[in-house]
């Protein structure tokens, strides 16, 4: 029988295969950064995805009826100053969407349609709103 060494065909084939899964498996943790932080740049999709998975607008939704009251804003933000303008429909309530859709708009400070990491950064430390 004989053995394997390192000089046969099938040794060097199965080396670089490892070798290649490997470098695969290191480049995909270098893509990957922790939820609270953002590389270069989230697009509203994903921004919007980043805030629903915290709950923000479920915790801001005291009686749980999937629309943001103008009292309810207001325990979270004493001016108010932006509520009239992300009451898109003008209802005078906050639906999911336009809570997100006015985050988006307020945080694209230059607005590129992406939220960028200065941006983030931004909206992580604004203090009302847990990103």
């Amino acid at each position: 029988m004989k053995s394997l060494n390192s000089n046969t065909f099938f040794f060097r084939k199965n080396k670089l295969t490892m070798a290649f899964i490997f470098a695969l498996g290191s480049v995909s943790l270098l893509a990957c950064t922790p939820d609270n932080e953002v590389n270069e740049s989230l697009d509203q999709n994903e921004f919007i995805d980043r805030v629903s998975e915290r709950n923000v607008f479920e915790e801001w939704d005291i009686n749980d009826d999937n629309q943001l009251s103008e009292d309810e804003w207001s325990r979270h933000d004493q001016y108010n100053l932006i509520y009239e303008s992300w009451d898109d429909d003008g209802d005078g309530q906050l639906s999911e969407d336009e809570f997100h859709n006015g985050l988006f708009t307020h945080y694209d400070s230059n607005n590129s349609d992406a939220i960028e990491s200065n941006e983030w950064d931004k909206a992580k430390s604004a203090g009302w709103m847990d990103v």
